[in-house]
C-alpha cells in the first residue's frame, strides 16, 4: 500500500512556465521565467532585443524545489519590460486589472481583438534597430573568449551611444 503524504511546504512542486528566447544575430539562446509575449529581452552578447519564441511549462527538479531561474534576479538593462517601466520588473504589481479591462472591453464589443492585442502582434516588427552593428562571421561559431570581448566592445559602444544620448537630452532641455 502506498502513502500519499503532503509535501512539506519547501518541497513543494511548482511548474514554472518558462520563455525561451533566441537571438537571430549571434545565436545565443536562453529561457527566462520572467519573459512575456510581446515583451523583448535583450541578447547579453549582441544587445539585440529579442521576442519569446515559445512558452513551455517546465517541471520542478528532481529534488521538488522550485527551478532556479523563478529566484534569480535579473539584469535590468537586458529586460524589456524594466526599461519600459523605468524600475526593476520584479517589483511591478501584477497587472490583472489591466487585463480585465480589455476583456471587459472586447465582452462589450468596443475594442476589437486585433486592436486589443495589436501591440503583441506587431511588436516583433517595432523593435528598435540598433545604431551599431557589429560584424559575426556565420560560418565560424565564435569562442567563449571571443563572444566575451565582443560583448564588452558592444557594452562600450552601448554606454557611449547613451552617453551621447543623454548629453545631447541635456543640451536639449538647457
Amino acid at each position: 500500500m502506498l502513502r500519499y503524504g503532503r509535501a512539506p511546504p519547501y518541497r513543494a512542486p511548482t511548474w514554472t512556465r518558462m520563455a525561451f528566447f533566441g537571438c537571430q544575430a549571434c545565436a545565443h539562446r536562453w529561457r527566462s521565467a520572467r519573459g512575456e509575449a510581446g515583451v523583448y529581452q535583450k541578447c547579453k552578447h549582441c544587445f539585440e532585443p529579442c521576442y519569446p519564441t515559445e512558452f513551455r511549462l517546465v517541471a520542478p527538479n528532481k529534488d521538488g524545489n522550485m527551478n532556479k531561474e523563478t529566484a534569480i534576479g535579473h539584469n535590468m538593462e537586458l529586460c524589456g519590460k524594466c526599461a519600459e517601466l523605468g524600475y526593476s520588473c520584479q517589483y511591478a504589481l501584477d497587472d490583472c486589472d489591466e487585463d480585465e479591462d480589455t476583456t471587459e472591453a472586447i465582452q462589450a464589443g468596443s475594442v476589437e481583438w486585433e486592436e486589443a492585442f495589436e501591440h503583441e502582434l506587431t511588436a516583433a516588427t517595432t523593435a528598435p534597430a540598433p545604431a551599431v552593428k557589429f560584424k559575426v562571421r556565420p560560418e565560424k561559431r565564435l569562442s567563449q573568449k571571443e563572444r566575451r570581448k565582443l560583448a564588452k566592445e558592444q557594452e562600450a559602444a552601448l554606454r557611449a551611444r547613451l552617453a551621447a544620448q543623454l548629453a545631447a537630452a541635456d543640451d536639449d532641455s538647457a
